[in-house]
């Protein structure tokens, strides 16, 4: 099992960053995002260029949210893009799409269904106090989020045995983008 602290997404200005650390504090990941801007963008999100493993450019792929190792050179670990579909796309270091986030009800900050290339499903859902669990396709909680009564501005993520940490952070990342594109709309 894996525990870290995500800080919550603020929407004082258009992009933001964030640190993920562990439970003493210290930085494991970096993310970078950008919140939608409806009325000049009509529901695309976007980051500007930045420079991933091996000089490529993630500007093509039009990221609304990259995770960055902590190395000097920051490299992308994995990013999301929005599809013209309204999902978020996943992506692996190199740009290729391995996942899919779509969204499932009405309130996008409710429920997500993860599919993945290889054909697996996760399922994201809200439950009581704001909290997240991640489920996998049959039904076992993977990853949860818990509040932090004495750190409101941040949230601790419980991650499963045999789950990618990663991958979880970047789907509690980009569900929040998705609920504020959708408050948005």
């Amino acid at each position: 099992e894996c525990m870290l602290l995500l800080p919550r997404m603020e929407r004082e200005s258009s992009r933001g960053g964030a640190t993920i650390n562990d439970l003493n504090g210290i930085p494991v990941l970096k993310a970078e995002y950008r919140f939608p801007n409806r009325a000049s963008d009509r529901a695309r999100l976007s980051l500007g260029s930045h420079a991933g493993a091996r000089g490529q450019s993630v500007d093509e792929a039009k990221p609304c949210l990259l995770l960055l190792t902590l190395t000097e050179d920051e490299t992308v670990f994995a990013s999301c893009r929005e599809s013209s579909r309204g999902s978020l796309l996943i992506q692996d270091s190199s740009n290729r799409v391995f996942g899919e986030i779509r969204p499932q009800a009405p309130e996008v900050g409710m429920g997500c269904e993860i599919r993945f290339g290889s054909g697996s499903i996760m399922h994201v859902a809200k439950t009581a106090a704001d909290e997240v669990s991640i489920t996998d396709h049959y039904g076992r909680v993977v990853a949860l989020t818990e509040l932090i009564s004495k750190q409101p501005e941040q949230h601790a993520v419980r991650v499963g045995p045999f789950t990618d940490a990663g991958l979880v952070v970047l789907v509690l990342l980009a569900v929040e983008l998705l609920k504020h594109a959708h408050a948005e709309a």
